[in-house]
């Protein structure tokens, strides 16, 4: 996230809106599980370790993501659809669930020559920038529900969304999650303040 991704002609609002949802502006900012990671002082290294990810993954999953299924009509048009299976009963939830098209890999020398005149000092040409956000579906809010959630409610999504701002097609895949509006500190007065808890993910 960060400027990297907001600097570049084939990234509008939506991967923009998705930084500034976590406040985030700065290259090399990471956001886990809702979480932005400070910055190292020296700007070199990441403030997260693997133990970080590797604890998050033995959190309870809240949902079950069942079905995601991809399909593409045409060369220019995919069309995505996926459950969101509740394992868990809440009142008060504040939910948004999001079907996201990533592009896993683009070089650093495409997007120079995309936009003339830009800097990207971090990065030499022949670097490649990893799983970059191209749309947030179905739009930067995602599909929302506030309510009350109970065990085995099932939350059916698609998409269909027309091919567009992206370098390779076939580096294209499809990121579905859920994520909990509540900020964190409210759950757990022990906690760091912030929101966008990711409660499960899956990609294909």
């Amino acid at each position: 996230l960060g400027d990297v991704y907001k600097r570049q002609e084939r990234n509008p609002g939506g991967p923009g809106a998705r930084a500034e949802y976590y406040e985030v502006n700065t290259e090399h900012q990471t956001v886990i599980d809702g979480e932005v990671f400070a910055l190292p002082e020296d700007d070199t290294d990441l403030s997260w370790s693997i133990s970080d990810i590797n604890l998050k993954e033995l959190e309870t999953v809240l949902f079950d993501i069942e079905n995601l299924t991809v399909n593409s009509t045409s060369d220019n048009t995919i069309n995505a659809s996926v459950d969101f299976v509740s394992n868990y009963d809440g009142d008060d939830e504040d939910l948004s669930f999001f079907l996201a098209v990533v592009e896993t890999s683009v070089s650093v020398q495409a997007i120079l020559d995309d936009n003339p005149g830009i800097s990207l000092p971090s990065y030499e040409g022949t670097d490649s920038i990893l799983n970059v956000l191209r749309v947030m579906n179905p739009s930067p809010a995602g599909y929302t529900f506030s309510g009350r959630v109970r065990e085995d409610t099932v939350f059916s999504y698609t998409m269909n969304w027309e091919v567009t701002n992206v370098y390779n097609v076939d580096k294209l895949r499809i990121i579905a999650f859920v994520q909990s509006n509540v900020n964190v500190s409210e759950e757990d007065p022990n906690s760091e303040n912030y929101t966008g808890r990711v409660l499960s993910l899956i990609h294909i």
